[in-house]
C-alpha cells in the first residue's frame, strides 16, 4: 500500500470511498437517518473533493493499493492539529495486512 498526495484525477474514486465509508461504517453516528445522512453527504461530491485537493494549504492524501484508492485523509493549515476527515473502505478495517490507523 502506498500513501500519496491526491491529485484532481483521484476525486471521483476518493469521493466514492468517503461516501461509502460514511454510509457503511458510520451508521452509529447517522443512525441511518436520511436527513442526517443527506447533510453529511451533501459536500462529498467529486467537484468539492477537487476543490479540497487544489486549495493551497490543504493536504489530501490517498492510500492506494493495486491502483485502487482504499482510504482518504484531509487536513488543512488553519491552526488545527488534527485531520478534518479520514475515511476508508471496509477492506482496510478488516484486512490484517493493512496498517492504516494503527500505531
Amino acid at each position: 500500500m502506498e500513501i500519496r498526495d491526491a491529485v484532481p484525477e483521484h476525486a471521483h474514486a476518493a469521493c466514492e470511498v468517503m461516501r461509502r465509508s460514511i454510509c457503511e461504517l458510520c451508521s452509529a453516528d447517522h443512525l441511518n437517518d436520511p436527513v442526517i445522512l443527506g447533510r453529511w453527504l451533501a459536500n462529498k461530491t467529486p467537484e468539492i473533493v477537487v476543490s479540497w485537493i487544489v486549495q493551497p494549504g490543504n493536504s489530501v492524501l490517498v492510500a492506494v493499493e493495486s491502483g485502487t484508492i482504499l482510504a482518504v485523509g484531509f487536513s488543512n493549515r488553519r491552526g488545527r492539529d488534527h485531520a478534518e476527515l479520514c475515511h476508508s473502505r471496509r477492506k482496510v478495517l478488516t484486512d490484517q495486512s493493512c496498517n492504516i490507523g494503527r500505531p
